[in-house]
């Protein structure tokens, strides 16, 4: 399954054509609707019951946005711009997987190893965290793609996020990195 986006970035065609976030609880689903609030498809993996994190989405949605703010239609947008999945296989031909699961390192470590293994050579595979970004890279078979992003919750509120690069981070997957954060309309900040 590949969802293209129609966004456009600074009058040219967007690179980032399908993105997936790893995580149904709060912090992912947050992630996910910032992202389709800046009209991205997002596929969402999530191991909980797909209907059930559909429902705490539409939730969040009436409940944390002023009806001034969201129109219905604005609200059903995003709803569609999201696409519930439990299927791993589906996120295997993202430009961007961002993994909002777990925060023990070594359980990252065994996932990105495993995620580098599902995903393309040019997937760019995102930690929630920046702490042992370098440690997390190495465990997969393409380092340089690997990036850490820390998205302030609620994702769809605060207008920051903090990139973390690893020694062997290219300066295509921070292009691609930038590129999020303008198409979000957020301001990116580099950290180390």
């Amino acid at each position: 399954m590949i969802l293209r986006s129609k966004h456009r970035v600074d009058g040219g065609a967007s690179s980032i054509n399908q993105l997936a976030v790893l995580g149904g609880g709060t912090v992912g689903r947050g992630i996910a609707i910032a992202l389709a609030q800046a009209d991205l498809p997002v596929i969402l993996w999530t191991r909980q019951e797909e209907r059930k994190v559909q429902r705490k989405i539409e939730a969040t949605l009436q409940h944390d946005f002023q009806p001034s703010s969201l129109s219905q239609e604005e609200r059903e947008r995003i709803v569609c711009n999201i696409y519930i999945t439990t299927e791993l296989s589906l996120i295997a031909e993202s430009d961007l997987v961002i993994e909002a699961l777990i925060q023990s390192v070594n359980m990252k470590k065994k996932l990105f190893n495993s995620l580098g293994h599902l995903c393309t050579p040019s997937t760019v595979l995102v930690a929630t965290n920046t702490v042992a970004i370098d440690e997390i890279a190495l465990k997969t078979s393409y380092p340089e793609r690997v990036v850490g992003v820390n998205f302030f919750n609620p994702a769809y509120r605060t207008p920051l996020i903090e990139v973390a690069c690893t020694e062997q981070t290219s300066e295509e997957t921070l292009s691609l990195i930038r590129e999020l954060a303008a198409i979000m309309k957020k301001e990116l900040v580099r950290v180390r």
